[in-house]
C-alpha cells in the first residue's frame, strides 16, 4: 500500500484536464478593464490640449474676446468682474496650462485640468499683484491678453500669452433707470 505521501505527489504530478491549461492561461494573462478615471479630472464637452501637442501641429490660439473688455484692476481680486462669464475658457482650442508673460518679463502660471478659464488665468495674475497698492504699479489694468505664434516660439512654449497693461480704468457706463 502507498503512503500517503507518495499518493499527494502522483496526484500533482497528474495531468490536468483537457481545458484546463486554456483556463490556467487566461489566469495568467492581465484581464483587459477599461480604466475609469474620475469625472472631476476631465474635460467638459470637449477634448482639452497640452501646450505641445499644439506646437507640434502648429495650432493657432485664440484668445477669447471677452478679456479685453474686463476694465480689471489687477490688485483686485477677480470676483469684483462683472458682466463677464469667468467660467468660459481663455483659449480655443483649451489649454491645461496657459504660462502668463508680463511685458517687465514676470511670469505665472495659470492650470486647469478642465481647460484654463478667464478666472484661472484672473486668479494667477492677482496672486502676483495683491499685496500691492495702486500707486506701487506702473500700469494697474489690464488691457488685453494676447497671443502670437511669434512670441510662443520665441519663448519655447506654445502655451505662452502676453498681458498688455494700461494706466487707467476705461469709463463704466452707468445703466439707465
Amino acid at each position: 500500500m502507498p503512503s500517503k505521501k507518495t499518493k499527494a505527489t502522483s496526484e500533482v504530478a497528474a495531468e490536468p484536464p483537457a481545458d484546463a491549461p486554456a483556463k490556467e492561461a487566461a489566469a495568467n494573462e492581465p484581464t483587459e478593464t477599461k480604466k475609469h478615471r474620475r469625472g472631476s479630472s476631465t474635460a467638459e464637452g470637449g477634448q482639452v490640449f497640452k501646450a505641445e501637442d499644439l506646437a507640434a501641429d502648429k495650432t493657432p490660439i485664440i484668445i477669447t474676446k471677452e478679456v479685453a473688455r474686463l476694465n480689471w484692476k489687477m490688485n483686485t481680486s477677480p470676483s469684483t468682474v462683472e458682466d463677464v462669464n469667468l467660467s468660459q475658457p481663455l483659449t480655443n482650442p483649451p489649454l491645461r496650462a496657459v504660462k502668463i508673460w508680463f511685458p517687465s518679463g514676470i511670469q505665472v502660471t495659470a492650470r486647469n485640468l478642465k481647460g484654463v478659464t478667464i478666472k484661472d488665468a484672473l486668479k494667477a495674475i492677482y496672486k502676483l499683484y495683491h499685496k500691492k497698492a495702486d500707486d506701487e504699479l506702473d500700469l494697474p489694468v489690464l488691457d488685453t491678453i494676447e497671443w502670437t505664434e511669434f512670441f510662443a516660439t520665441d519663448r519655447d512654449d506654445w502655451g505662452a500669452v502676453l498681458v498688455k497693461q494700461k494706466k487707467e480704468q476705461a469709463p463704466v457706463g452707468k445703466k439707465k433707470k
